[in-house]
């Protein structure tokens, strides 16, 4: 697959929780950054960093979109040359990982850096539907970690975030896209007295 074709299309599989369908993507762990080098020099000259997972989340995935917009030529080797192995005290077990207030930070720095970038208007629609799946996973999170009556309250954190609204809006254009549980929980997210904004 030609380089470009393939940075775009990983860039893409990023902004959404979908695993890749694809063998030939250097991002088959689903935005982690374990199988991938990188360029120190890279990294500093376009001033890659990672976000503080005290305050936000998917760290790693905001690095690689970070490193797949910059980036113009990547070299894959295909064998594996280690494995890592997921153990139930794994980082994103935990409640503050994949909470709706961190969640939400990461799709709001990620929505502000595409618009920055000027390659927002390009991923919309991959972003949009990143918005649903990582907040329907995110609720889906704290049902697991709160009782219900404390978790269903998270979702005013959703509820008042303009960005956030603005691409909850856009999806309901492709409600049909979406699994009946998805729907339902599109429903309970939906403020439509949300000051709008266009994304």
């Amino acid at each position: 697959m030609p380089n470009a074709r393939f940075i775009q299309e990983s860039l893409s599989e990023l902004l959404t929780l979908h695993p890749p369908k694809r063998e030939e993507t250097s991002i088959r762990c689903c935005g982690l950054i374990w199988d991938q080098l990188y360029q120190r020099k890279f990294l500093e000259d376009h001033h890659i960093t990672f976000p503080d997972n005290r305050i936000t989340t998917y760290e790693d995935r905001t690095f690689l979109i970070q490193v797949y917009t910059y980036v113009q030529k990547i070299n894959r080797i295909p064998e594996a040359f280690y494995y890592h192995l997921w153990h139930a005290t794994h980082t994103g077990s935990n409640y503050d990982y994949r909470s709706i207030a961190r969640v939400s930070i990461y799709l709001t720095g990620i929505y502000h850096f595409l618009q920055q970038k000027g390659i927002f208007k390009t991923h919309a629609t991959k972003f949009c539907e990143g918005v649903v799946l990582f907040l329907y996973s995110s609720f889906r999170h704290e049902l697991r970690h709160l009782p219900v009556g404390k978790a269903v309250k998270q979702l005013k954190l959703i509820r008042q975030d303009v960005t956030l609204q603005a691409a909850i809006r856009k999806a309901f254009g492709r409600v049909w896209h979406y699994p009946p549980t998805k729907v339902v929980f599109l429903f309970l997210v939906f403020n439509p007295f949300c000051k709008r904004v266009r994304l």
